[in-house]
């Protein structure tokens, strides 16, 4: 069926039809959001919705002051849950895509779910296709949402396997 308009790159989160004045969020920059009208939505003013996709790399540190793994949970699924990044706010899900540059696939997924229950978040789930070598693994995540609606929130984990390349 194809966009409303056109993917925004690195672009300020969208004010939401929800919100009674100019939220903190908004100043925040996710990696990319694509807007689309939901015709389900019965109320015509809040059809506008905007799905977010988060990127992080995977895998063993660099530098012991950026840990990719942590990362992916803390500067990556958080921004999914807290009112102050909000990403996600009024749709039902979003996306992260994660690149994995190192670690067996296996290894990650364990570390970036101890992480995840840290912060008392749901794990990830591996989807049935399992991983896929060279190329995109899909996992999934459900996220109960205190400060953002709706809750419960799809979050759609794609890993795209860069070791070999």
């Amino acid at each position: 069926m194809g966009f409303d308009w056109p993917p925004q790159f690195d672009g300020q989160s969208q004010p939401d039809a929800n919100d009674i004045e100019r939220a903190a969020r908004e100043h925040k920059r996710p990696d990319f959001q694509w807007g689309f009208v939901d015709s389900t939505e019965p109320d015509p003013v809040r059809q506008a919705k905007h799905y977010v996709i988060e990127c992080k790399r995977l895998g063993k540190p660099i530098r012991t002051c950026w840990v990719f793994n942590k990362n992916y949970v803390e500067r990556g699924i958080l921004r999914f849950v807290s009112a102050e990044h909000g990403y996600g706010k009024s749709a039902s899900s979003g996306a992260m895509v994660g690149y994995i540059r190192s670690m067996p696939s296996e290894d990650i997924l364990k570390e970036v779910n101890s992480h995840a229950i840290r912060v008392s978040l749901q794990r990830i789930m591996l989807s049935s296709d399992g991983w896929v070598d060279r190329g995109v693994s899909r996992l999934e995540q459900k996220l109960d949402r205190s400060e953002i609606r709706p809750t419960p929130f799809s979050l759609r984990h794609l890993w795209v396997d860069l070791r070999k390349n």
